[in-house]
């Protein structure tokens, strides 16, 4: 942990999250993800081109840091990067919305796999359908 980074607290209800990753999703139309040479992506909180993932977008530049890229959310959030969670099921729920990023591939799978994510959290997926295109 980086004692010397202020704590940074992400203080959103869980719809607000849930509406913030949508939007931010069907901006960027793609998964953040680093190529290998041999073809096969990895999922990055950052990627190429400045793309984000699903929880990428929560971490200011300030605290990020590119060993926290094989780190599981949780650990990133919570134990060692000084990042404070608000609400106590925010951290399932950027969880299961960094594995709707990870493993879509289509704009149907995303889609989808957003709306089992809303039902699970009895969210509002209204604007799910604004994901029209995704680069997976």
């Amino acid at each position: 942990m980086n004692d010397t980074l202020p704590v940074h607290v992400i203080d959103l209800t869980l719809q607000d999250a849930f509406d913030t990753v949508v939007r931010h999703l069907a901006q960027q139309g793609q998964r953040s993800v680093h190529r290998s040479p041999h073809g096969d992506g990895l999922c990055r909180y950052r990627g190429p081109h400045g793309r984000k993932c699903a929880i990428g977008i929560f971490i200011p530049d300030s605290h990020y840091d590119g060993a926290m890229e094989e780190l599981p959310v949780e650990d990133v959030m919570i134990r060692d990067y000084r990042i404070d969670i608000t609400h106590p099921s925010l951290t399932q729920l950027l969880s299961h919305l960094q594995g709707a990023h990870d493993r879509s591939a289509t704009p149907g799978d995303v889609q989808r796999a957003l709306s089992e994510v809303a039902g699970a959290f009895k969210l509002d997926q209204s604007l799910v359908a604004s994901i029209t295109r995704w680069d997976g």
